[in-house]
């Protein structure tokens, strides 16, 4: 249904987002853990409320399919074989 597929992606983006922030953390020395370090928390900071948000929109460019909402998104094998002979 569209709740489990809606509350898949939110788990996944949980996920990755932890992940992220847990190798940003070890990348910028942050330490939690006595003593604490939070000399470039500041840094820290700026790239994930700046230069993140940043990325994505040239990723939206490229992510997002060049289609209307009325399109067909999946294809025949036929238009599937004349499409990979045009683009090689």
């Amino acid at each position: 249904t569209t709740f489990a597929l809606l509350a898949g992606f939110q788990n996944f983006g949980q996920q990755v987002s932890r992940s992220i922030g847990v190798n940003l953390l070890t990348a910028f020395g942050i330490k939690t853990t006595l003593p604490c370090d939070w000399t470039h928390l500041p840094q820290l900071i700026a790239v994930c409320h700046m230069v993140l948000p940043l990325l994505v929109i040239p990723l939206t460019f490229v992510l997002v399919p060049d289609a209307s909402l009325k399109d067909s998104l999946t294809m025949d094998a036929d238009a599937q074989t004349r499409h990979d002979d045009t683009s090689s």
